[in-house]
């Protein structure tokens, strides 16, 4: 297995490990010159707040812990009789889940240490898990599933008799420093502590990233020249100003909540100023929201400062960049027929909201609304209406020979002058109406929207309510979800969804699906207002949000309808998939039976029409080792096996059962009947097999059929019985 595959198997066993879950730092336990790091507190102590939280009444209301302890442990065993790296990785990653579920432990990343002499670049990444008292028990289950995996370049040992350590490589000589209580830790280092400290003090899973020792290190990784234009590029998009990135999660009273803090030092440039330099909403906009909105929000978004900063980019990298950037904008221009910098983008400003209101299109996805504050509404408005008559012409030329006619029309519902196109079940609509853009899935949606005055969102004291809640001492942008209110709408999909993903599991697993969404009479009293807020000051990015409980937007809006729709897809396409490869797979394995099937022609040629003593010898005639032991080939040989040598580890590990060793092309009668080399029954499926005869055919039979040839064989050969291992 080459470096690439090495590196693959063990980044992604520590990757699912660490996706297991949530985490309570281990920060006195990690060195100070960590840039990644991940920590979960562990379900044995989640903390004061969880007896009387939201999240364990759904937990226990519903069948969620066999899930985790049955049903996924069993849906992998499944998958691994099918994939063969599943069932390679499969027995680490569950090891570690089951360790890493309940205690304290911390994902570390280092960086990655340049390559030097012969060796590669080698990432420094670490599972740290505090073990306690099991600890050596914990490290031998961890060391059952490396044996496994002999491929995947892990090591785990044992420190202070408490704290499991599974390394990518051998363990770091810094982080074992630093579980030793020697050298600089990660939890008095300013950096870390500046970003974990405007987060949740006391949290249940917490991310920390040391943006500059990333960037840093990966320029230890480059050539010099490309180490400059990566700073150059950097700098245009203004990335160079980030310096870290903390995010942490956990209980707050009865509910669940985040904090995001994204360090910016120095003034805000690029696309860090169009995405992350933020100011207080127009009340204006917030009053185009109306107060009965269910789900809604609001925020900047500035689009031609995004292209600005873009432009930049690709300035800093080359003169040819820069101005293949003007040229594609200009062609992107003139297509359209108007400026589409300023005319377009310029024009459409930087505030927006949307929102489900029951009294403007319904409470769901369907009946959404968007609302815009341009920066040049009768601007904008011209150039609307210029791409509209220009795709008109491009629409009635393309559908010029068909009785279809399709358009962009424009009407007035209701005093409002509405721009749209039929697609099928919607129809998309725009409008430039008293200064303000909006947009919606339907004419009347839009109209309803335009003619809004009511009172706004800031008068729901439901959603002042859940903002309260974030204690948040800015709010720039901002959304609320009625999560109580939703939830009456789309409970029944919910557990349609749920259902389709069980009956996928039962279908093709094997299993009985868990219950993962409790009874709506158990459920109800726990899903509550849901909220989230973001600003920006002179340290840089703000943001927090609070639920019941995480997922309870999945459960209580049509969010899950994007899910569901996902899995359909998935429904769909995986029995293709599988079939389309089980396909392939059949035209491999008959490709290979015919190659087997030639060189031992060709071996009959050169020994008087005998045919070889074994397959391994058919080395000889360069059929590829592929056909003969299956995937991996010469890369699965020991290395330096030759000769005789070679020839007894393909006897030995050949996927393909040899039915005439020795034997004289003339004993056969009819060769277009007698089978010379078949698959191995334990590699077969639908109780059909990949046979090569004598004439050199292929062909896929069923077992019943190859067991009567060969008995057919067996009597012309004078053979008693089957050599072993033959049918």
């Amino acid at each position: 297995m080459n470096r690439r595959s090495r590196w693959t198997i063990g980044i992604v066993v520590l990757a699912l490990a660490a996706g297991w879950a949530s985490a309570q730092p281990l920060a006195e336990r990690l060195p100070a010159e960590t840039l990644v790091y991940v920590g979960w507190r562990g379900a044995d102590d989640l903390g004061p707040l969880y007896a009387e939280s939201h999240l364990k009444a759904v937990a226990e209301a519903s069948e969620v812990r066999r899930f985790f302890g049955e049903t996924i442990p069993r849906l992998v065993e499944k998958l691994g009789e099918h994939e063969p790296a599943v069932a390679e990785a499969g027995p680490l990653v569950m090891s570690l889940a089951s360790a890493a579920w309940n205690r304290p432990w911390a994902l570390w990343f280092g960086g990655v240490v340049p390559p030097a002499g012969e060796a590669g670049p080698a990432p420094r990444l670490a599972l740290v898990l505090d073990g306690g008292a099991d600890a050596a028990r914990i490290a031998a289950d961890m060391q059952k599933g490396l044996n496994a995996t002999p491929d995947a370049p892990l090591s785990v040992n044992v420190q202070q008799e408490r704290w499991v350590v599974l390394a990518f490589g051998p363990p770091d000589a810094a982080l074992l420093a630093a579980m030793k209580g020697e050298g600089k830790r990660l939890s008095t280092d300013p950096t870390f502590r500046a970003a974990l400290d405007r987060t949740l003090k006391d949290p249940v899973v917490a991310v920390y990233v040391n943006v500059r020792g990333l960037l840093a290190n990966a320029g230890t990784l480059m050539p010099d020249e490309k180490r400059a234009d990566m700073a150059r590029t950097l700098a245009a998009a203004g990335l160079d100003s980030l310096t870290q990135i903390g995010w942490s999660a956990g209980f707050d009273r009865r509910d669940w909540a985040s904090r995001l803090f994204i360090g910016i030092e120095g003034e805000k440039r690029g696309l860090v100023k169009a995405l992350w330099e933020t100011r207080p909403i127009d009340k204006a906009l917030l009053d185009r929201i109306p107060a009965d909105s269910v789900w809604a929000g609001a925020g900047r978004l500035d689009l031609a400062g995004m292209l600005v900063a873009a432009r930049r980019v690709a300035d800093s990298l080359d003169e040819a960049a820069g101005r293949s950037f003007e040229e594609a904008i200009k062609s992107a221009s003139e297509a359209v027929g108007l400026d589409l910098e300023k005319d377009l983008l310029g024009t459409m400003g930087d505030q927006w909201a949307w929102y489900s209101s029951p009294s403007v299109g319904g409470d769901g996805l369907l009946g959404l609304a968007v609302v815009g504050r341009p920066a040049v509404a009768g601007r904008l408005d011209a150039a609307l209406g210029t791409l509209r008559e220009r795709g008109n012409r491009q629409i009635e030329q393309l559908t010029a020979d068909t009785p279809i006619k399709v358009s962009i029309r424009e009407r007035k519902l209701d005093g409002v002058s509405i721009r749209y196109a039929s697609v099928f079940y919607v129809a998309p609509s725009l409008a430039i109406h008293e200064g303000n853009f909006y947009f919606a899935l339907y004419p009347q949606v839009l109209s309803a929207a335009a003619r809004h005055r009511d009172a706004g969102i800031m008068s729901n004291p439901r959603a002042r309510e859940a903002l309260a809640r974030l204690e948040a001492p800015q709010t720039h942008s901002f959304w609320f979800a009625d999560h109580p209110a939703m939830l009456r709408r789309n409970y029944a999909q919910a557990l349609m969804i749920e259902r389709l993903a069980g009956s996928l599991a039962e279908w093709f697993g094997g299993v009985e699906a868990p219950v993962l969404i409790p009874p709506l009479d158990r459920l109800a009293p726990h899903v509550g207002l849901a909220a989230g807020a973001a600003w920006s000051d002179a340290d840089g990015y703000h943001a927090r949000s609070i639920s019941a409980f995480p997922g309870s937007g999945l459960v209580a809006s049509e969010q899950q309808l994007f899910v569901g729709a996902a899995a359909a897809g998935v429904s769909v396409l995986l029995p293709a998939m599988n079939k389309a490869k089980e396909q392939a797979e059949a035209v491999q394995q008959l490709n290979n039976a015919r190659q087997i099937a030639l060189g031992c022609m060709l071996y009959s040629n050169d020994h008087r029409g005998k045919l070889p003593p074994s397959l391994g010898k058919l080395i000889e005639y360069e059929v590829p080792l592929e056909a003969l032991v299956g995937k991996g080939g010469r890369a699965a040989a020991p290395k330096d096996l030759k000769g005789d040598a070679l020839v007894a580890w393909v006897d030995q590990n050949s996927q393909w059962v040899y039915l005439a060793p020795d034997v004289k092309m003339t004993q056969v009668r009819n060769p277009a009947e007698a089978p010379l080399v078949h698959r191995r029954l334990d590699l077969q499926r639908r109780g059909r097999v990949h046979v090569a005869y004598f004439d050199a055919r292929v062909e896929e039979v069923e077992i019943d059929v190859l067991r009567e040839q060969i008995e057919e064989l067996r009597k012309q050969l004078n053979l008693n019985r089957p050599p072993d291992g033959r049918l």
